[in-house]
Parts: C-alpha cells; sequence; structure tokens
C-alpha cells in the first residue's frame, strides 16, 4: 500500500517489534486434530485444529511462508513453526492487524524461496509502523469495522448471488437432458463413441518457457464452464528430441481432470494451436466431434457427472482411472436433438455469464473500495483528529524507556546471581 512520506500531526513511526512481542509456534502441521479443542493455526488461510495450547489472549497470527495471509484471534490457541505469533501489544491489536494486512506486500516484499517463499523475523521487528495516538487508534478501528461490517454484507450478498447462479445452471443442465435421459435415446460407453481416451504426460517443468506451444493444466478447467481459462496458461518450449511427450490437442477434444477438482471439463476450442496437457488431465477424442460441447454438458449435469465419478476411487486422494472414463455411458440421441440442446443450454448460460462477470466486477469493486478506506486511515484521513490526544511519540518513549529500565534490571538480577 502506498504510504503519504508525512506523517500526521500527533503520529510517529515505531518499528513492529517495539510495539509488540513476536514468537513462533513450534508445532508440526502434522500434529493437528481434527476433534482439537483449539484453533491451530498454520501457514494456510484455513484454521485447524489442537488437542492443546500453547497462546492464550489477544494474537495477530502472520503466516511465514507459502501464501501469505494475515489473521487475528482472541482466546486459547496453538500455532505451527512457521507461524510467527504477534502479542503483548503496546498498540490497539486491532488498529495493528488491519496496519498490517492493509500493508502485507510490503511487509513480505523481502520473502526468500525460489520454491517456498518464506519471511524472516527481522522483517517483522523492523518493519516500520505508522502509529498515530492510542485514542486515535481506538477511532480509526471503530470506523473501519463500521465500514467494513457494511462492505462485508454486500459482499456476502454477492457471493451468495453467486452461489444461485451456479444452482441456475446447474437446473438449466437439468431440464435439458431430461429427455434424453431415462427414455428411449440409446446409451453407449464413452470408449465406444471416442478414437482416443489417454492422459498427459509427466517431467514437463524443464520445458516452461515464455513462448511456444500452450500447456493446459487442472487449473485451466472450471467447475462451471466447459472453456479454456486463458488467463493463466502455462508456456511449453520443445526440443526436437523431446521423449515421452504426447497427447497433443485438437479442436473439440473433451478434456476432464482426472485428480484434484476431479470432473472439471472443458472443450478444446478450434483455435487451440499447439497444445498439450499434463497428467492429471484425460483427453477423450470423439468420433464425431459434433457431440463434443453436448457430451460435456451432459457430463456437468447432476446424473452426467454422477455417472463419471461412480468408479472414483481413492480414500484421501482420489482420483479417477483412464477405464472409468471409458466405462461411462452416456445418451447419444440424433445430432440434430444433441445440436439443438447445445444451442439451448448456451443461451441461458450466456445469461449466467453475464451475471457472473457483473458480479465478479463488484467483488473487484469492493476489494478496491476496501484498499481506498484501508489507505485514508493510515494517512490519517478517516477520522478527524483531537488535539487533546497524547502524541504517539510520547507513548513510545515510555515503552522504549521501559525496555530499557527491563534491561538494566535483567543485568543487575544476573550480576547478583553469579555472585
Amino acid at each position: 500500500m502506498e504510504k503519504n512520506k508525512v506523517l500526521p500531526a500527533g503520529w510517529a513511526e515505531a518499528k513492529l517489534g517495539e510495539i509488540c512481542c513476536i514468537k513462533t509456534g513450534d508445532k508440526d502441521v502434522n500434529e493437528g486434530s481434527l476433534n482439537g479443542e483449539y484453533p491451530f493455526f498454520t501457514c494456510s488461510k484455513d484454521v485447524y485444529r489442537f488437542a492443546t495450547y500453547s497462546f492464550e489472549g489477544e494474537a495477530i497470527l502472520v503466516a511465514g511462508n507459502g501464501n501469505f495471509n494475515i489473521k487475528k484471534y482472541c482466546g486459547k490457541f496453538e500455532a505451527y513453526q512457521r507461524t510467527y505469533v504477534l502479542q503483548n501489544f503496546s498498540s490497539d491489536y486491532a488498529y495493528l492487524y488491519y496496519y498490517l494486512s492493509g500493508n502485507l506486500d510490503e511487509l513480505t516484499k523481502d520473502n526468500r524461496g525460489s520454491t517456498v517463499r518464506y519471511i524472516r523475523i527481522g522483517n517483522l521487528t523492523e518493519f516500520n509502523v505508522r502509529t498515530p495516538p492510542i485514542n486515535e487508534q481506538h477511532r480509526i478501528v471503530e470506523r473501519l469495522e463500521e465500514l467494513f461490517s457494511e462492505l462485508d454484507a454486500g459482499v456476502k450478498a454477492l457471493k451468495t448471488a453467486q452461489e444461485q447462479l451456479r444452482v441456475y445452471r446447474q437446473a438449466v443442465l437439468k431440464d435439458a437432458f431430461e429427455g434424453v435421459i431415462g427414455g428411449h435415446i440409446l446409451e453407449k460407453k464413452i470408449r465406444d463413441i471416442s478414437t482416443l481416451v489417454t492422459s498427459g504426460s509427466r517431467g514437463w517443468a524443464q520445458y516452461y518457457s515464455s513462448e511456444g506451444a500452450k500447456f493446459i493444466r487442472i487449473g485451466n478447467l472450471t467447475r462451471d464452464s466447459i472453456k479454456l481459462d486463458n488467463s493463466d496458461i502455462q508456456r511449453v518450449s520443445l526440443p526436437d528430441n523431446a521423449e515421452g511427450i504426447r497427447s497433443q490437442l485438437k479442436g473439440q477434444d473433451l478434456l476432464i481432470s482426472i485428480t484434484a477438482d476431479i470432473g472439471s471439463i472443458a472443450v478444446v476450442p478450434d483455435d487451440i494451436g499447439e497444445a498439450y496437457i499434463n497428467q492429471h488431465i484425460s483427453l477423450v477424442r470423439l468420433k464425431d466431434s459434433l457431440y463434443s460441447k453436448y457430451i460435456a454438458y451432459y457430463l456437468k449435469s447432476e446424473t452426467g457427472r454422477k455417472r463419471l465419478l461412480m468408479h472414483e476411487r481413492g480414500a484421501t486422494k482420489k482420483g479417477l482411472g483412464l477405464d472409468d472414463i471409458r466405462d461411462t455411458c452416456v445418451p447419444m440421441p440424433d445430432i440434430k436433438v444433441a445440436s439443438e440442446i447445445v444451442v439451448n443450454v448456451e443461451m441461458y448460460l450466456s445469461i449466467c455469464d453475464k451475471f457472473e462477470e457483473t458480479i465478479e466486477q463488484s467483488l473487484a469493486k469492493a476489494e478496491t473500495l476496501r484498499q481506498s478506506i484501508l489507505q485514508q486511515a493510515f494517512a490519517g484521513k478517516l477520522v478527524e483528529q483531537d488535539p487533546n490526544d497524547e502524541p504517539a511519540y510520547k507513548l513510545l518513549e515510555r515503552i522504549r524507556l521501559a525496555r530499557e529500565n527491563d534491561k538494566v534490571e535483567k543485568a543487575a538480577a544476573k550480576g547478583r546471581t553469579k555472585k
């Protein structure tokens, strides 16, 4: 977050390590318990459970590696060994939470690690915090929580609308296929209507490049759409002697995820160019590509998805085998009927897409507004200043003096012990 270099009247700048105590947890992620009594904070955005606790009271939790995030909690809890625990605040802990959340990019800009990013405790202790008078901090927090409460209510309404759209999409698919499911339409297994059912290859990382052929991964397939997500398609540059490479895509191929978010589906567009898939995606090439969209929408319908996933295997890490896909039955009407179904489905789903786009834009605006509110707060422009408030530098002077006295007393006590 861009910060105004000039501090408002009565404000001061302090190191984070001066206004709170910073420690790390000492527990391994695998020590967590599903039925534990206490929250267990790791570097994940999710909160897990633990049977015992090592920390208590008001705390801010900073993920020390991975996808950096910040949480706040009050009560008894446990923490992972790479999670930083901030406590014993000389500042309003809610103000500090909002300040760190609003400046997360700045806080973690010096992260290290080529594969897993991490920050050191020094990145936290030396981080500069714009500190208002304590009474002004309270007023800022009160106003932030008032504004964010209204903003959160709007975001919740938008996300509820998103869920309703997902329900509506399924209703569209259900209505579309009612006439061909359980009727007199001939059903065939995918193996009987395809020329190829395979999966991608391993070992692609060595070929990653900023240009070259497209490399489709699970993240490019979505649950709601059969279009490929083009926002994050990896590129690969293949040498002439590359070995073990298979599954070059063709237009109208069906792509089905077989691990992770199993059953996400896409239809390859005709203008795909040179493109490949990894081992987590299966490719189905139909004998008659005119049926591609029809079958893709059918497999996304509730009935089709159940059929596709009926052989899903694995207790913890689930997956589909290629034979599971080959043995999936699909109703095969006349191509004219199949085409009419696709036209009707896409007419209604295009309306959903427009609503979805509007919702996404509104959610983005809400996040922009949230950041703007935080920026105003830390520039001293969100609440009125009171000239009667004690300047922040006086509070910081007392904190520093108390720490120096504490060091002297500890040194003296250590000297008496040696005698």
